[in-house]
């Protein structure tokens, strides 16, 4: 039994080699599965799959007093328990049995092994190659390109690049919290395996200390890309452990030297979202637009303060009487000013936009066919639209600072 043990390791039979051995060898239903008891491996005496009953029905479920417990084993590598042999039963387990069962073990240990150092290598390899796609530190284009369909990526797809930052928790002492490099290899765990099933051919890697999607085109219809950045940031917030989640998108990644210029902009719209206290917001780079330049150089006091002080006039008028002049502002600068097309999508008449600019012109104390005015307005109001923590952050900004309004 030892012999033909070994040859399923080295012959790369993996756990379903070593479960068959050892059910033909003991007469019993055998069962492997992973550390978090996910099936891996399962095999009977005579064939078939009548092993999954050790795995299928919960013990309240059976229906036969005879049909006793799984037996399970631990299988580890070092002291880490990577998965567990199950069973049909320990009974009538002599000791020759048991001695196959600790030599199975062994064996199902040898071939987890094997795969998690090819998957180590397999992340090494992966790692290198986004490092140097991120970082541009690459001698050519097709030279990148030839080494991510060596790792099975196509770059020549289009992708959407995410950078995800997650916080820490606020419980930093509870048990069930992790911090530090364990956090960010769970979270880069959750999300590979989320985009496993809404994002097939995308990948996710660590780098410069954050997680980073590269997020293919083969999504359903349904799902575009910022309501993929939302599902990984529920299933990040799920995790125990785990603060505010921020994410930042950068759309439209079509060959590889898109790739580094669109991390650099989104790990930096992080930056920002994170100075401005807007941790757990989702934003996409270009929704900053060349204000990003700006906002990035200031403090996020003086920005409030400029946003505030700016709309402030606008903000207390609509609080006071219900109005809507803050947002026929905006539709107004969006629409460089023409008051048909701004009537229009505010489903009022003419006059009633020409009043209202007339309104915010008096309050504010500005002429809104001043391009100084215009800019500074627009500053202020992409200040005021940067998201707060819609999901899984706090929002701590004291009462009256700017809000994201829409």
């Amino acid at each position: 039994m030892q012999q033909r043990l070994a040859e399923e390791v080295l012959l790369d039979g993996g756990p379903g080699g070593i479960a068959g051995v050892l059910a033909v060898d003991l007469g019993r239903d055998v069962v492997i599965q992973d550390h978090l008891h996910r099936l891996i491996a399962g095999a009977s005496p005579a064939g078939g799959d009548a092993w999954r009953r050790l795995v299928d029905a919960p013990s309240t479920d059976r229906p036969d007093p005879t049909d006793r417990e799984p037996f399970s084993v631990a299988v580890r590598v070092g002291r880490e328990v990577a998965g567990h042999l199950l069973l049909s039963s320990d009974e009538d387990l002599g000791p020759i049995d048991r001695a196959m069962v600790d030599a199975a073990t062994t064996g199902a240990a040898l071939a987890f092994a094997k795969v998690r150092a090819a998957v180590e290598v397999e992340e090494r390899l992966r790692g290198e190659a986004a490092t140097d796609l991120l970082a541009g530190t690459y001698a050519s284009e097709e030279a990148i390109a030839a080494r991510a369909a060596r790792l099975g990526y196509d770059l020549g797809e289009p992708r959407d690049l995410l950078v995800i930052d997650v916080s820490e928790g606020e419980d930093i002492d509870d048990p069930g919290a992790v911090a530090g490099h364990d956090r960010d290899r769970r979270s880069l765990g959750v999300i590979r395996e989320r985009i496993a099933g809404r994002a097939p051919r995308s990948f996710a890697v660590l780098h410069a200390g954050s997680i980073v999607v590269l997020a293919a085109g083969g999504r359903p219809k349904d799902l575009d890309v910022r309501e993929l950045a939302g599902d990984l940031q529920a299933s990040l917030i799920a995790v125990a452990g785990a603060g505010p989640v921020t994410i930042a998108i950068a759309e439209g990644c079509r060959r590889p030297d898109d790739y580094a210029p669109a991390f650099r902009q989104a790990r930096e719209s992080v930056d920002l979202l994170l100075k401005l206290g807007r941790a757990g917001a989702v934003i996409a780079t270009s929704e900053l637009g060349p204000y990003a330049l700006l906002l990035r150089a200031s403090s996020r006091e003086d920005l409030e303060a400029f946003a505030g002080g700016t709309l402030r006039p606008l903000l207390d008028s609509d609080r006071g009487h219900g109005g809507d002049l803050l947002r026929t502002l905006r539709i107004l600068l969006e629409e460089d000013r023409v008051q048909r097309r701004a009537a229009a999508r505010c489903f009022v008449h003419v006059n009633t936009i020409v009043y209202r600019m007339r309104r915010i012109e008096e309050l504010l104390g500005v002429d809104l066919g001043d391009p100084a005015a215009v800019f500074d307005l627009t500053l202020a109001l992409r200040i005021l639209d940067l998201p707060g923590p819609e999901a899984g952050g706090k929002d701590d900004r004291p009462p009256g600072s700017p809000v994201r309004v829409r």
